[in-house]
């Protein structure tokens, strides 16, 4: 079993990478692939370097018990990039006898309890899946965007679940996943796109494998730093996505895959672009507002919605975390101004460009009084 966590010199692994270390599991290993040229993680855990390995890439490598430190020269082949240098190491190494399986977990995610490992080896057992999704969630630290984020990563968790029970088309959110090495290691990510996630999962269906999505684990990660660090992250996802759903289009149309999971490629692959209905409506109604014409029972229900949406993200998250209640409507103006990011990365990836990868600031819990319930 292998943990791959890629990195740009990430301050939060000071507080993740200790927990993946202390699973309670007997054979695995944690790869650390880092692109920023930083070994600062060999000198704080005692890793030893042990020689420089040549993948598609030069890597310099620093070993431990537990801890494997994978350093490249620079972000060549973006995030996909890393991950395969990352894998390639590991076969060339071979640290593990026999291995099946590979975890990947971002930078900034934690695993709730020492048995993450085992309930994500049961459940791809129990699935029989090649890949089994896990959930994201992310921490409420204490602000509007926190809760806004908590909330739409449960939100896309309990798509992700119903769509796997319903049969469609679940995908690899890049994090937080358990897969068999073996189609990994055929197909490859893809070293051209920004959701080298998306790509992959899209193969895996065209080349016969499968994707399950679960509850049965999940993992805590770090919400945004700021309102920029958000709209840099979603103007990546959105032209990334785009740009995945045209390059595979037609494959997928022409494939025998069912039709419900063709429909839901297209529901994935066009979700950021709905942006677009989403601004032209809320932008009617302030039409209507300035101008005085008379609104419809439909319109007054939505207006309904935008005041009263950033309350109940707030109220729902709060309760959740049981952190204390401060109401406000700001989501609802994050989401509006999201929206605009969202068409404008659509049209850069209709446009065959993609915002590159940048590393999102994610907020670190050792300053903050606030933490994740078990």
């Amino acid at each position: 079993m292998y943990i791959v966590i890629p990195s740009c010199n990430d301050e939060n692994l000071g507080e993740t990478l200790p927990k993946w270390l202390a699973q309670k599991y007997n054979n695995y290993k944690v790869a650390v692939v880092e692109d920023c040229a930083d070994n600062g993680i060999a000198e704080t855990y005692g890793l030893r370097y042990v020689g420089d390995l040549k993948t598609s890439r030069r890597i310099k490598v620093y070993a431990g018990e537990k801890l494997l430190l994978l350093v490249r020269d620079g972000r060549h082949g973006l995030k996909g990039g890393a991950l395969n240098d990352a894998i390639r190491a590991l076969i060339a190494l071979n640290p593990l006898r026999n291995p099946r399986y590979v975890v990947f977990i971002d930078s900034d995610h934690e695993p709730p309890d020492p048995w993450f490992i085992a309930r994500a080896v049961s459940a791809i057992k129990r699935l029989g899946a090649d890949l089994v999704q896990g959930v994201q969630r992310h921490l409420y630290l204490g602000s509007a965007l926190d809760a806004l984020v908590s909330l739409s990563h449960d939100i896309s968790g309990t798509m992700l679940v119903g769509r796997s029970k319903l049969n469609l088309m679940p995908i690899f959110t890049g994090s937080t996943a358990i897969a068999r090495l073996e189609p990994v290691t055929r197909l490859w990510f893809s070293e051209d796109t920004v959701t080298e996630d998306l790509d992959l999962s899209v193969r895996m269906w065209l080349n016969g494998y499968t994707i399950a999505a679960t509850w049965s684990f999940y993992t805590w990660g770090r919400p945004p730093r700021n309102i920029k660090s958000f709209f840099k992250q979603q103007l990546r996802w959105s032209s990334g996505t785009i740009r995945v759903f045209t390059r595979y289009f037609k494959q997928v149309l022409k494939s025998d895959m069912p039709l419900g999971r063709k429909i839901d490629f297209i529901f994935q692959g066009t979700v950021f672009a709905t942006s677009a209905l989403y601004i032209t409506i809320v932008i009617f109604i302030i039409y209507k507002v300035i101008t005085g014409i008379y609104f419809s029972i439909y319109e007054l229900i939505l207006m309904f919605y935008l005041l009263i949406v950033g309350l109940t993200i707030d109220l729902y998250v709060e309760a959740k975390h049981n952190t204390p209640v401060r109401p406000h409507i700001l989501p609802p103006f994050i989401e509006f101004a999201t929206a605009f990011v969202h068409l404008a990365g659509t049209l850069l990836g209709l446009m065959g460009r993609e915002y590159g990868w940048i590393r999102t600031q994610r907020k670190q819990t050792n300053v903050l009084s606030h933490s994740p319930s078990s």
